[in-house]
């Protein structure tokens, strides 16, 4: 449909040709008249394999710098690489593209990109291949997009099209390919709600770019349709180009596999641990890997297409097909570790926690893949000491950081016992389900809540005849469903008829008492021309007071915000017209931005104990009291929540000053970085942001809320508890001011009111306590003796009768269920023997035990005698126990069990 966006001058004036793939039906440009495939797979095979159009190998490392340093001689900036984890976004989890840096904000025009043109070596993670990995010979989960992007306005043209690809083949002549070798496909291109025409360059087989022309935005209005959705056209025109690192590199070595060119030195310390040839100067096996790798790009990687294997067989000579497929199983896993294991790398050290939930779901999927795949080899390999060995080979892009490694031994020790507790679960559900299949359905619930791969359900189904087929894409199912978060529309649209509101909170915020008209009406709901009433928003609760006019008083019960009006919902009659004085309760308004401001200084000091893992996951301020809750893979401890606690003190003793200000979008980011995002991402171009800082650099974050202008004015801060409220986020409960003293005042009260009933100072409590308590257990301990000591007694004197050569006992025992076991388990200890006890009481405790001798199943026995007191019970076969409250069926209890017995022996 972009036929005409095309036709470029680069092509017409340097020769190229528009053809046609006689396998696809795409259209391509080619300085090769004769050339009729687009040198894309599956159309064609890898034809760089053991021959590189590269001049000369090119390190990974080299190649990055090789690629910026090419674009910043050609009046490019070089952008520092930003998180994988999409902090400035709400759409999505993870960065996939360089472009994903600068959507939406810069490519809609909004803000002003950080250079323009500029050059990134962006790491990306994309998870949708991942059970490719290993197999295909080059899809990976973590990469480099090597980009170089272009923001061209109605103001400001940069350059387009023709420039773009020239830079591209300039690029790649250098590099040595012969030019004629260059094919350019066209694909139009979508992705994070943008669109255009673009040209993958594609080299022997191997797409090594794609050069995308944004140009257009998904739009409801819009006059295109892409893939169901419409477009309308961008304000800006956006180069947005992706070079695939790693690619390049692979294209330089003509390695057999892309792992092999840029994770040698990794697969080298993974073969070397579980004592693996991986030879690739042997002749024979090279040449498998090579055969295997250009067969499975043009036909696919099940190793049971015999198509595929027959094929592989006539190109290969050595091997066996048994051999062949053992050797290529054995080297999926050890690509796929050397591919995770960087890729776990990049997440734990961006800041991203396992968990069950978003970003952290898909980390902790790809950890357990990984041990999984480490658990096929049966290998000495430990995922931490290959994470340590990732940092150490690719420590100009990964930061080594302690608390990565506690975070893999925590999910390391959660995944075993996952496992344990699991296969458990897996089992009780297969019994009783022989001949049936287990659903889709089925195994991504055992995966999602249990842990259990379906691998694994799959191998203990064949133990109940249950039959499990698990799709090839399992995984990546998994991460297409856990892929992209769940998008709130949070951006603020005007009312229709609603008059905006002159916010004085903000621009007046020491404001108590103001004048103001009446300007809307609408039953409870007010609007006023101007207010210093704050809205409920940021997780803070909205200001109460009231609205005076002519004498009369009203209410202010709860306020929001539309668009650009504030609402106030009001107990009492207000008209159009009617001018009012607004007094606000500011005892609520100081607890709450005393409170709101000491969320600041907790979500920094969690920050500085716990790590740079740290991220808000949600708050909530209210006048008593305010909770923040954080990602951590783990409890808080009671010695960290007290040095939390010490440091957020400090920096209220320290006096800091509290900056309100508002900055565009990309000031903002340029000054602060990401972690201005830590409650979420305001959609609007201006950014207040709240700045609390000197020299140490406390905290900065996008905020709406109210806030004290010193940090010595929010008074002493004091930690109320910890919670973990669900897997990966912890909750801190705290207070501020002069909430934190009616706190320390009622702790105090406590503490006198308990050292009075023990008749000793508070400063004793802990060793008076302490005594107490051992006291208590001494004692517990001589009570538990002295039952046993009775529950002999008693057992030595019933007196059983013998019944078909059984010594039966039916008694009515004063004691407690813990001595009727005693009792019962002291008689049936002798073989041939069955003692059917119930307590005296109002409440009927029943004990019925037999030896091991004697085939009968107790619990059954009991479920029947039990409905004589209206109850129930279970147990054991051996020994059952239960009950109920209808004393005066007791005897009866007894009589029947004492039948069901005899007719079962």
């Amino acid at each position: 449909m972009f036929e005409e966006e095309y036709k470029l001058d680069f092509f017409k004036e340097n020769g190229f040709v528009r053809r046609k793939c006689r396998e696809c039906g795409e259209h391509f440009w080619t300085l090769d008249e004769e050339l009729d495939m687009c040198q894309d797979t599956p159309c064609v095979e890898f034809g760089f394999i053991g021959d590189p159009p590269f001049s000369k190998k090119i390190t990974v490392s080299e190649m990055r710098e090789y690629f910026l340093n090419f674009f910043e001689q050609r009046g490019h900036t070089r952008v520092e690489r930003y998180p994988v984890i999409a902090r400035w976004r709400d759409d999505v989890f993870l960065v996939h593209a360089s472009i994903y840096d600068f959507q939406p904000h810069a490519t809609s025009g909004k803000v002003k990109p950080p250079a323009n043109p500029l050059t990134v070596s962006q790491p990306c993670i994309r998870l949708p291949d991942i059970d490719d990995v290993g197999k295909t010979g080059k899809h990976t989960t973590s990469f480099e997009m090597m980009g170089h992007h272009a923001f061209n306005s109605p103001e400001e043209y940069v350059y387009w099209k023709d420039e773009t690809v020239d830079y591209c083949h300039q690029m790649l002549v250098e590099l040595g390919v012969d030019e004629r070798e260059i094919v350019y496909k066209e694909h139009p291109w979508i992705g994070g709600g943008n669109a255009g025409p673009s040209l993958e360059v594609n080299i022997r087989g191997l797409e090594v770019a794609t050069l995308v022309f944004m140009n257009m935005e998904k739009n409801e209005g819009g006059e295109v349709e892409l893939d169901g959705e419409m477009y309308s056209p961008l304000k800006l025109n956006v180069v947005d180009t992706g070079y695939g690192l790693e690619r390049w590199v692979w294209m330089s070595d003509g390695t057999p596999t892309i792992y092999d060119s840029i994770y040698g030195e990794i697969i080298e310390f993974i073969c070397e641990k579980l004592g693996v040839e991986h030879d690739l100067d042997d002749p024979s096996y090279r040449n498998l890997l090579e055969e295997y790798t250009r067969l499975s790009s043009k036909m696919g990687t099940d190793f049971t297409d015999t198509v595929l294997m027959k094929e592989l067989m006539e190109r290969v000579e050595g091997y066996g097909e048994e051999d062949v497929v053992e050797t290529l199983e054995l080297l999926r896993a050890v690509y796929t570790i050397a591919d995770h294991s960087k890729t776990i790398a990049l997440m734990l050290s961006d800041g991203v926690v396992p968990s069950n939930v978003e970003e952290g779901y898909l980390a902790r999927m790809v950890i357990r893949r990984t041990l999984r795949q480490m658990d096929s080899l049966d290998g000495g390999l430990g995922l931490s000491e290959l994470i340590f060995k990732q940092f150490e080979v690719f420590g100009d892009i990964l930061e080594k950081d302690d608390v990565v490694f506690d975070m893999i031994y925590s999910e390391i020790e959660r995944y075993r016992e996952t496992m344990d507790r699991g296969k458990r679960l897996v089992k009780r559900d297969l019994k009783g389900m022989e001949g049936k299949e287990l659903s889709l359905d089925k195994l991504i619930d055992y995966y999602d809540t249990h842990g259990i791969h379906p691998t694994i359900v799959k191998d203990l189904a064949e133990d109940y005849d249950v039959t499990v087929d698990v799709p090839d894409n399992f995984n990546t199912l998994l991460a297409e469903m856990h892929g992209e978060p769940e998008v709130v529309d949070g951006v603020e649209r005007e009312e229709d008829g609603l008059p905006e509101t002159e916010m004085l909170f903000y621009k007046e915020p020491p404001v108590q008492k103001f004048e103001a008209d009446v300007v809307h009406v609408e039953e409870d709901k007010v609007i006023l021309n101007r207010s210093a009433f704050y809205p409920e928003g940021g997780g803070q609760l909205c200001d109460k007071g009231v609205l005076k006019h002519d004498g009369d008083v009203v209410e202010v019960e709860y306020v929001e915000k539309k668009g650009g009006a504030v609402v106030h919902h009001v107990k009492g009659r207000l008209e159009e017209g009617n001018k009012v004085t607004g007094e606000v309760d500011w005892n609520r308004r100081m607890a709450l931005t005393r409170n709101h401001t000491a969320t600041h200084l907790i979500i920094s000091a969690t920050r500085k104990v716990l790590g740079g893992h740290i991220w808000q996951k949600g708050a909530h301020k209210s006048v008593g009291s305010a909770r923040l809750d954080i990602s951590h893979y783990k409890r808080i401890s009671y010695e960290e929540l007290k040095e939390i606690e010490r440091l957020a003190n400090k920096m209220v003793l320290d006096a800091v000053p509290v900056t309100k200000e508002s900055l565009s979008r990309d000031e903002a980011e340029r000054r602060f970085g990401f972690e201005l995002y830590q409650g979420g991402v305001p959609p609007s171009e201006i950014i207040r942001v709240v700045h609390i800082s000197d020299v140490r650099d406390y905290d900065a974050q996008a905020c709406g809320g109210t806030h004290v202008d010193n940090t010595c004015h929010i008074g002493a801060i004091k930690i109320l508890n910890s919670q973990r409220i669900q897997d990966g986020v912890e909750r801190l409960v705290y207070s501020a001011g002069m909430s934190t003293v009616k706190e320390f005042q009622k702790q105090d009260e406590l503490l006198r009111k308990t050292a009075s009933v023990f008749s000793v100072d508070k400063e004793e409590l802990p060793e008076t306590a302490r005594r107490f308590f051992d006291e208590w257990k001494e004692r517990g301990k001589m009570l538990d003796k002295l039952k046993s000591y009775r529950s002999m007694a008693v057992a030595d004197e019933l007196t059983p009768e013998e019944v078909d050569g059984i010594e039966l006992v039916t008694a009515e025992v004063d004691l407690d269920t813990k001595e009727m076991l005693a009792v019962a388990e002291k008689f049936t200890a002798e073989e041939k023997s069955v003692a059917l006890l119930a307590s005296t009481g109002e409440n009927v405790q029943l004990v019925f035990s037999r030896s091991e001798d004697i085939d009968v199943n107790m619990v059954d026995v009991l479920r029947k005698a039990a409905k004589e007191v209206n109850g129930g019970g279970g147990g054991t076969p051996r020994t059952a126990r239960g009950g109920g409250k209808k004393s005066e069926g007791r005897v009866r209890a007894l009589e029947t069990a004492k039948k069901e017995v005899m007719k079962r022996l």
